[in-house]
């Protein structure tokens, strides 16, 4: 046959050989002509000549001869194959195509196309055959009418060899006007020798669209160190967004804005979607300078999405307000949100708290690095006194609280609560003393002794001994019950870490104490353990517990269940989540031995 074609609209004429490497011969561009000649041998030749209106590669004419004695005709596209051999059929062995793990994936994983969301379906072409499939192709339908989905129709899978196969990645995305339904997909696959198997099916499940809800649920001003805020230095503000809406919120932006006179610090991250009751914690750090003359300083914290839906609050916090000290970790837990609060006629105010949370070593001690820190600390101290006021009762200002305290500082707040107790009139007091930190214990005399931040581990004598404060808690004057919490080990190894290596040796404390008086002593681990972070909830393991509890007792318990369930959860969970044993155990006095477990926290 003679194919005629014009140059300006750069239509090809393809034949594809596999004789010659699987390369097409491109003949274009002008008048070509196809001459059969038969040889002497009987052999034929068949040629194709480009003339005329020239070639942008071969200039005006182009010639090109192939043996078809030597050629697997086979291996010709169908077209060709019928414009030499009309009469003849294939004789090689046909492929035979498969489908094979047809797999989806979606953004929010919930195993469904929500609107407005992207997707994939992936699957393997396998070639199964004796023969190769030539030019392999794809095509996709739904089979429903469905309106509102996107996606390739076509995709070209070239050559698939016998017992080959290729992964396919078919990208779907949802319109906002899709509609919730089933939509059925059917995938086709065929090629150029006409093999074209049954398509394969796969049902995928769509949502119409739902609208999302952004929410600030919680916010808190923290400052480095606790206290009120100076000007010149930096304040943290933590600020908690959910989701509470059903649909997932997408392409989540922030805006901040600061009163005259306050600087940005640092501008903080945030997630960009939440899906349905996700949450994200904004850590936001700003300064006020020394031209900010107001007594309360409010930042305006805006967020959207792309829906179209807007939360914007500002948030406030006074100047002289006493601020807790800042974690670099979230305090997001069930135990650090929606803490619940007793009736103000329950407040005691013959109740007393010591708190510590000594997290920071590093800071302190010079040859020390960040493994000597005791993780989480500070965050358990922070939310001891949170339910030390709402659910124990303690008036705040009878709260002595310090995350990183040294030694001095320590003595100073036990002593001024033993003050403020000999103080109280017509009742005698009751002290709460919470400890989360190293412990060590002394290497002579296996004493166990708490570590402020600046005393290490090879100086154990410069600590304070458990025993010295457990008699000066009691023996202070008009003190009646004294309630210990220790969320640390006294072998050197508090939460995995510690200054054991201070000394690089590991010592098995004494067990139980001398101690006398109305003490009762909840200790995190016993003999050489070691007393365990919970990464998963930001806190300590017996900490976590403790105040699991407290919540969901809504601060009235007594003591025989409190110990019972903190010793049962930690036994269990230390070993699950960090395997190792972690055995909480209980200290008192001869003198309450039969009756602290009547003791109650209301």
């Amino acid at each position: 046959p003679t194919f005629k074609e014009k140059w300006d609209t750069y239509e090809f004429i393809n034949f594809k050989y596999g004789y010659l490497n699987n390369k097409y011969l491109v003949v274009s561009a002008g008048i070509v002509t196809d001459n059969v000649a038969v040889n002497s041998d009987g052999t034929k030749i068949i040629s194709h000549t480009l003339s005329s209106l020239g070639h942008p590669l071969y200039g005006n004419s182009i010639r090109q001869s192939i043996n078809l004695a030597t050629m697997d005709f086979n291996r010709l596209d169908n077209y060709t194959f019928k414009s030499i051999f009309p009469d003849r059929k294939r004789t090689a062995s046909p492929p035979n195509l498969i489908i094979t793990n047809i797999v989806f994936t979606d953004t929010d994983k919930n195993n469904r196309l929500d609107a407005e969301e992207s997707g994939k379906i992936t699957f393997t072409v396998l070639n199964n055959g004796k023969g190769t499939s030539f030019n392999t192709k794809l095509q996709i339908f739904e089979t429903t009418g469905l309106r509102g989905l996107l996606f390739e129709q076509e995709i070209a899978l070239g050559d698939l060899a016998p017992d080959n196969n290729k992964s396919v990645t078919v990208a779907i995305t949802a319109a906002r006007d899709i509609s919730t339904s089933q939509a059925k997909f059917a995938f086709q696959v065929s090629e150029a020798g006409g093999h074209k198997p049954e398509p394969a099916n796969y049902t995928l499940a769509t949502s119409e669209y739902v609208p999302p809800k952004l929410e600030i649920i919680a916010y808190e001003f923290a400052t480095d160190a606790g206290g009120t805020i100076q000007k010149g230095q930096p304040v943290h503000l933590k600020v908690t967004l959910k989701n509470t809406g059903t649909g997932t919120a997408k392409g989540i932006h922030k805006t901040i804005t600061n009163p005259v006179g306050v600087t940005e610090y640092n501008t903080g991250e945030i997630a960009t979607m939440l899906a349905s009751g996700e949450s994200t914690t904004l850590h936001y750090v700003f300064m006020p300078t020394m031209r900010f003359a107001e007594s309360e300083i409010g930042i305006t914290a805006s967020f959207s999405e792309n829906s179209g839906n807007n939360e914007v609050k500002t948030l406030t916090v006074s100047m002289n307000q006493e601020l807790l000290p800042y974690t670099s970790y979230d305090l997001v837990s069930d135990i650090d949100t929606d803490i619940p609060k007793i009736d103000e006629s329950l407040i005691k105010k013959n109740r007393f708290a010591i708190i510590i949370g000594n997290e920071d070593y590093k800071s302190f001690q010079t040859g020390l690095n960040e493994e000597a820190n005791v993780e989480y600390a500070a965050g358990d101290a922070i939310m001891f006194k949170k339910y030390a006021a709402n659910l124990l009762g303690i008036p705040e200002n009878n709260i002595r609280f310090k995350v990183n305290a040294k030694k001095t500082e320590m003595l100073q707040m036990i002593s001024e609560v033993l003050a403020l107790a000999k103080a109280v009139s017509g009742t005698q007091a009751e002290i709460y003393f919470y400890y989360a930190g190293h412990g060590f214990p002394h290497e002579v005399t296996k004493e166990p002794y708490i570590m402020p931040v600046d005393v290490s581990g090879a100086n154990v004598a410069m600590g304070i001994k458990s025993a010295d404060l457990y008699q000066q808690l009691v023996g202070g004057e008009n003190v009646g019950k004294v309630s210990v919490f220790m969320d640390a080990c006294f072998s050197g190894g508090g939460r995995e870490q510690g200054l054991l290596a201070a000394r690089a040796v590991k010592v098995k404390p004494v067990e139980n104490p001398m101690i006398n008086g109305n003490l009762v002593v909840f200790s995190a681990s016993q003999g050489d353990q070691t007393a365990l972070p919970f990464a998963e909830k930001n806190h300590g393991i017996f900490t976590y517990f403790l105040l699991k509890k407290l919540k969901e007792s809504g601060g009235k318990l007594n003591y025989d269940e409190w110990s019972a369930y903190v010793k049962e959860n930690v036994q269990e969970t230390s070993v699950r989540v960090n395997k190792k044993p972690q055995d909480p155990k209980i200290i008192t006095s001869s003198a309450i031995i039969e009756t602290w477990q009547d003791w109650t926290t209301h």
